[in-house]
């Protein structure tokens, strides 16, 4: 059976990608639960954001029997969302505009061995008869 990939996104993150990326840089390769403990400890507002997405993930891999330890971060994707444009007012009349970033992030985890996933009953080939 192939490995199952569990893949969660968020989306809208009040941070820019920049940020983002710059948070999420070294996960890909670690385990889940060692992406966290990094995420954790790691004193950027936007590792909040890439946390709170990495365990949404881990919940969403109890429904195959998978824990944090049997996971591995196989990949981490931060693309630009929508910005919110706002003015701020200078002298003479002037006034410039101000873009709030926002980003998407998208997780994706997959087993560390193929023996960890719940198996499903599989197909049994039969024997094609040899045609006279």
């Amino acid at each position: 059976m192939p490995n199952q990939i569990i893949t969660i996104s968020a989306r809208q993150l009040p941070t820019s990608p920049r940020k983002l990326r710059l948070a999420t840089s070294n996960l890909k390769g670690l385990t889940a639960e060692r992406a966290m403990l990094e995420m954790r400890f790691l004193n950027k507002k936007a590792a909040a954001y890439a946390l709170k997405a990495l365990k949404q993930a881990v919940a969403a891999a109890k429904d195959y029997h998978l824990g944090a330890a049997d996971l591995k971060v196989s990949g981490v994707a931060v693309d630009g969302g929508s910005s919110i444009k706002r003015r701020m007012i200078g002298s003479r009349g002037r006034s410039s505009m101000i873009k709030k970033q926002r980003s998407h992030i998208t997780i994706k985890l997959e087993p560390l061995s193929a023996n960890l996933v719940a198996a499903r009953p599989k197909r049994v080939k039969t024997e094609q008869k040899a045609e006279a």
